[in-house]
């Protein structure tokens, strides 16, 4: 399947609190790939859901830490990070689990994967057009354009896709992999069966991908790069599939779609080294 990357509608994760990090974003994509035309995606800040200390509570802990005792409090260390209000208008609406929870952060960031996902579904809606050749891009603010899209490049970003593809991990922890079960093509790009490993920083999907990544998405109850990787078709860790899906069930969901995804051998896209991940430096501010 002959796809062209420049056609997708782009979006770029981004918190408001974080222009300068848009603005880097902006420079290089546009310096480097200027065919690709985005737009941001107002970010879902996870200090706004962190619960307020007080004195007395960071005291404490102060003090717990010192003398090296454990919190006894009912509520788990995760519960006492969040807003209690707007922790349980999130359970309510099925967003994060009633049992498994993780810090605000995390959660956030996942939180800001289904707003840009669900944004490309209602422009989707508008048109009906087919949905397995209707594609989309979602990119973290920290990705940069990587030296393995300079060979797509002429006049357009050409990419042969494998027929069955319905997400696309662009993006690569690691320069390049070895190949596995790959669908070769003559233009630039030697894809491989994703099998786990691959965060979130760069990523293209059709209608049906989408869909299934946001199935995945809810509720949140791990990493939201760990909890996605067990929905792969390929996924190899099954051990790991089976704790997420103990938890999921958990929490009430009883159906795992099957997400049948690729990625490159050379990565297209990769982090940009000299700037920290959102998840890092919104952690770091939080204190978690």
């Amino acid at each position: 399947m002959e796809l062209f990357l420049e056609t997708f509608p782009a979006r770029v994760i981004n918190l408001d609190r974080s222009r300068d990090r848009w603005i880097r974003f902006c420079r290089g994509f546009n310096e480097t790939v200027p065919e690709i035309s985005f737009e941001r995606v107002s970010g879902v800040d996870g200090l706004e859901y962190l619960s307020a200390p007080t004195l007395w509570t960071r005291t404490l802990e102060r003090l717990q830490r010192i003398f090296r005792v454990e919190h006894t409090s009912t509520k788990s260390k995760e519960q006492q990070r969040w807003n209690p209000a707007l922790l349980q208008k999130l359970q309510t609406e099925g967003i994060v689990g009633k049992t498994y929870l993780l810090d605000p952060v995390r959660t956030a960031l996942c939180m800001s994967h289904q707003r840009a996902l669900q944004l490309f579904l209602n422009e989707w809606k508008e048109t009906r057009s087919d949905p397995a050749s209707t594609w989309g891009m979602i990119f973290e603010d920290d990705a940069r354009p990587g030296e393995a899209l300079a060979s797509c490049r002429d006049s357009r970003i050409e990419i042969n896709v494998p027929e069955d593809s319905e997400l696309l991990f662009l993006h690569d922890r690691t320069w390049k992999r070895g190949a596995s079960q790959t669908d070769k093509s003559p233009e630039c790009v030697e894809w491989r069966i994703v099998r786990g490993g691959i965060g979130l920083e760069a990523y293209a999907f059709n209608v049906f991908g989408a869909r299934k990544m946001l199935q995945a998405f809810r509720p949140v109850v791990e990493e939201c790069d760990i909890q996605l990787m067990t929905f792969m078709e390929g996924y190899a860790d099954l051990e790991k599939q089976r704790r997420v899906h103990k938890k999921l069930n958990d929490e009430g969901v009883t159906d795992f779609p099957k997400i049948t995804a690729y990625a490159p051998v050379s990565p297209l896209f990769q982090t940009d080294h000299w700037q920290p991940s959102v998840k890092f430096d919104t952690m770091v501010e939080a204190g978690v």
